[in-house]
């Protein structure tokens, strides 16, 4: 989930996390049971820490036998409007709770019949502020999400100084390794995969990291500065199933 223009980089640099996945305060569940959400079938994944001036939740839609729940999520797409690029789309809609003006968006990122999986983002606009940064946002998170393999420029977790060559490395998965689990049934399919890249000699420095659908993409490709890198191919678990170290030059 890329938050880099709301979340700015000044706010990373203070010894507190900008957003937190601790349980959220009653407001917040107040809030996301106005939207329709039921508490059977999303997972907090973060909200922000008061520090700056809005609100924000992100919560992932995780499939569910419960009827209620996937009635409610029904309704929630159906009230919301379909937006569009020729990179990605979402669902969104803006209305205002309590006095301040709600953000409240859906990205769709697995459309597997019966296994359909979006992340919800909501953002509390303060007095005075807008939306429209919020939703440029949403745009480009979207299109990660729906366009295999392509990592956004404005998404790289770092700069590449005064080198400004664009540089793409192109990754192939093995195919044995993409076919092994798609004889499975949906309810033995436990987890889904991740490919990742980082520099060799700084594991925290990610430059690249990607959920994958089952079954998973084979080839893809993302932006990065010269250097020594080691890409990853795991599933969700953390378990290495092909790796390789490469360099760009």
């Amino acid at each position: 989930m890329f938050l880099g223009p709301i979340l700015t980089s000044e706010l990373w640099n203070d010894t507190q996390n900008p957003v937190h996945s601790e349980r959220p305060e009653k407001s917040y569940y107040s809030l996301l049971n106005r939207l329709g959400y039921h508490k059977n079938s999303h997972q907090i994944l973060f909200t922000n820490d008061g520090r700056t001036s809005y609100d924000l939740i992100g919560a992932v839609y995780v499939p569910t036998d419960n009827r209620s729940a996937q009635q409610r999520q029904l309704k929630i797409i159906s009230r919301l409007t379909k937006q569009s690029t020729d990179a990605g789309e979402w669902y969104d809609e803006v209305l205002e709770h309590e006095g301040k003006i709600i953000y409240h968006a859906l990205i769709p990122y697995s459309n597997i019949k019966f296994m359909e999986r979006s992340i919800s983002l909501i953002y509390t606009a303060h007095e005075g502020q807008g939306v429209e940064d919020f939703q440029q946002l949403v745009a480009t998170n979207a299109a990660a999400y729906q366009t295999p393999g392509i990592y956004p420029s404005d998404m790289i977790p770092y700069d590449c100084g005064e080198d400004t060559v664009i540089r793409f490395h192109h990754y192939f998965v093995p195919l044995s390794l993409s076919l092994k689990n798609q004889s499975l049934s949906k309810k033995e399919i436990r987890y889904e995969y991740v490919i990742k890249a980082f520099r060799r000699d700084h594991v925290d420095d990610l430059v690249y990291y990607r959920l994958l659908q089952i079954p998973p993409i084979t080839q893809g490709a993302f932006r990065v500065c010269k250097g020594a890198y080691t890409l990853q191919y795991t599933t969700l678990k953390g378990e290495v199933l092909w790796t390789e170290d490469f360099e760009i030059e």
